[in-house]
């Protein structure tokens, strides 16, 4: 992920930025794999290094990081973010989506940053996936002129099996 990010990041510069090219030197011009701190390091660099240009960086679906994985991201990334909002860099925002874990929400209780969390009711979420199946259905070729009664079972079942997802 921190792979990622970064390569996003880049990849509107007309030149390679100086954070990218110093790990890409330090790791043997690219015959080495970086280590997560140099990779979380740099993205924190390739984030503030430009106070007058704005990111904005999602993370989806956090919950779905094995829990050990988990910990280390928080390691390594919420801990900079924390660090870099105690200096004033306000160059970036993180938006994480997840489900509530217990592992998340305490160390999101534990950061001195400012947090908007907004919860997402699952029955919101279980009305969209219906409306979703509904139209799926309705424009598959096949599907749509299989019986009202399928189709509802179809869309009652999905809907009912998706817990908020």
């Amino acid at each position: 992920m921190l792979r990622c990010l970064i390569g996003q990041l880049c990849e509107h510069d007309e030149y390679l930025p100086k954070a990218a090219w110093e790990l890409y030197e330090a790791c043997d011009n690219g015959r080495k794999h970086p280590s997560d701190e140099a990779l979380a390091n740099t993205l924190f660099d390739l984030l503030i290094q430009d106070p007058t240009r704005r990111s904005f960086l999602i993370v989806d679906a956090l919950d779905e990081c094995p829990t050990g994985s988990r910990e280390h991201f928080f390691d390594l990334v919420w801990d900079r973010i924390e660090k870099h909002h105690n200096a004033g860099s306000t160059s970036y925002n993180f938006l994480f989506t997840s489900r509530k874990e217990h592992d998340i929400d305490k160390r999101m209780v534990e950061l001195s940053v400012k947090l908007h969390n907004v919860p997402i009711l699952a029955a919101c979420v279980d009305q969209d996936v219906r409306l979703h199946v509904r139209q799926f259905i309705s424009k598959h070729r096949a599907m749509r002129d299989w019986s009202q009664q399928l189709k509802t079972e179809i869309e009652d079942a999905v809907a009912g099996e998706a817990h908020g997802m």
